[in-house]
């Protein structure tokens, strides 16, 4: 699929193609056989992330009820298919940070049954089943729902993704080590990250730049929440663990997460130092002059 609106096309179009694309996308991934199943769920889920973030672009352009509709869809489904990811990136963290060690082994077993646990009940057939079907569901409602877009309408989306970001980056300097916090502000982020992708065609290289530094804040935060994760589920377990190992784990635990931390905040003070109506303004500017000029050319 082609995760980019076209400045040519009616923008309500373009947001009613995405949305369409990457639920038959994500329909495909669960009825793929060509890819583990873990790979399968994680793709799947990357597709209703990106529907969800282009209707929230799109989103003073629909009625109330149909967004609403659509966005308990895609959370619903996102939800049912989550714990296999989950699973696989806590294990998958644990071995970065254990190397070539054999440290906390028992631990690391532990954390192998409940990826199997997990891919059992997701793979259960009523559960991809329910997704797929919901999914199909929403495709057909997708053809009919009201899409009043324009540059205005994108304006004010970029502007809300925006001034989300800014508001929960100062809530993460506001309370330095809050985990919560920083895991709200990488949701906001990604809201950014992915209008930024949808608006690249209005600028590529600047747009593209942007959405660049974006991912990084992204990328960095999402590895540091998989720490999180990983150190909340060991807790549950620790007291199985000799004293020693636990010490070591928690010790590379701390190493990592210090430096992640540290590139998001340097360069998300950056990213959201543009209020957000100058933000949107500046990328729906050039969006109208794609625009005007795909328009002269046809």
């Amino acid at each position: 699929m082609r995760y980019e609106l076209d400045p040519a096309a009616l923008p309500g179009e373009e947001i009613r193609r995405v949305a369409a694309e990457g639920i038959d996308d994500a329909r495909a991934r669960l009825h793929d056989d060509g890819e583990t199943f873990g790979e399968s769920v994680h793709e799947a889920r990357k597709r209703l992330k990106e529907i969800r973030a282009v209707l929230r672009l799109a989103r003073r352009g629909m009625r109330k009820g149909e967004a609403k509709a659509a966005q308990a869809v895609l959370r619903d489904s996102g939800r049912r298919l989550a714990p296999v990811r989950d699973a696989e990136v806590v294990l998958a963290t644990l071995d970065r940070l254990r190397g070539d060690d054999d440290l906390v082994g028992a631990f690391r077993g532990e954390l192998l049954e409940d990826l199997a646990s997990a891919r059992g009940r997701v793979s259960r057939p009523e559960v991809t089943a329910a997704v797929v079907a919901d999914l199909e569901t929403l495709r057909e409602e997708s053809g009919r729902w009201r899409l009043e877009v324009d540059a205005d309408v994108l304006a004010d989306g970029v502007a809300q993704g925006h001034r989300g970001g800014r508001k929960a980056l100062r809530a993460a300097l506001a309370a330095p080590g809050d985990d919560e916090a920083l895991h709200e502000w990488r949701k906001r982020v990604k809201d950014g990250w992915y209008h930024l992708l949808l608006l690249r065609g209005a600028w590529r290289a600047p747009v593209s730049a942007l959405a660049d530094e974006a991912h990084e804040i992204s990328e960095a935060l999402g590895a540091d929440h998989d720490l999180v994760v990983l150190d909340e589920r060991f807790a549950a377990r620790r007291s199985d663990v000799a004293d020693d190992e636990a010490a070591e784990l928690s010790r590379r635990l701390e190493a990592a997460r210090e430096p992640l931390r540290g590139r998001a905040l340097a360069v998300g003070r950056r990213l959201y130092a543009t209020p957000p109506v100058n933000h949107a303004r500046l990328l729906t500017g050039w969006w109208r002059v794609a625009a005007h000029e795909g328009a002269e050319r046809s």
